[in-house]
């Protein structure tokens, strides 16, 4: 079937009608151009959206703390030695030492025994069970050979003022995360 098309020139031209209806979908070249561009939005988009989700300060020093509390429990078992784990609060600082059992002299044999929390990351306090609160100076959480510790909750203060509580059992090797400040009374 043809049909007669009028071109902006002035002229007629016969077109053929068939050419139009017989395309029923897309060609292989079309399909690989939006594949490939799909393909460099997601290249460029996903890097940071990952980023903002995984390194949040806040999510960051949560998993180092309890990562730590971890490490030292198994440490003093495999090792035979006690460790502390001195927590800065006022500084926001993590320091863990192993002490000697010859002369209980802390030595600093540790790798990577240093952490400091990122700025907007705070250490609130360091409750003990006896209603002791550490909220300025030196807080310390001792790590014996036989596999138990100190029984301690450490709040922390994240981004957007968020809340959280590690609770630290004596004879258990997770430590659990609550996302609000809890105390040993609640």
């Amino acid at each position: 079937m043809k049909v007669i098309r009028i071109l902006p020139t002035g002229k007629l031209k016969k077109v053929n009608l068939n050419m139009f209806l017989n395309k029923s979908g897309f060609t292989l070249m079309e399909l690989m151009i939006v594949i490939v561009l799909i393909s460099m939005m997601l290249f460029i988009s996903v890097p940071k959206f990952q980023d903002a989700l995984l390194n949040d300060n806040t999510k960051k020093s949560c998993r180092f703390i309890i990562g730590k509390i971890q490490t030292l429990k198994e440490a003093s078992m495999r090792e035979q030695s006690e460790y502390i784990l001195r927590i800065g609060v006022t500084d926001g600082s993590l320091i863990a030492t192993k002490i000697s059992s010859d002369d209980s002299t802390a030595s600093s044999s540790i790798p990577q025994n240093t952490y400091k929390l990122p700025g907007n990351v705070k250490i609130i306090d360091v409750e003990y069970p006896d209603g002791k609160k550490i909220s300025q100076g030196e807080a310390e959480i001792k790590f014996y050979p036989k596999g138990y510790s100190n029984k301690a909750i450490i709040h922390l203060k994240g981004e957007d003022d968020q809340q959280i509580s590690f609770f630290i059992e004596p004879f258990l090797s997770t430590v659990r995360l609550v996302q609000s400040y809890k105390s040993f009374e609640n």
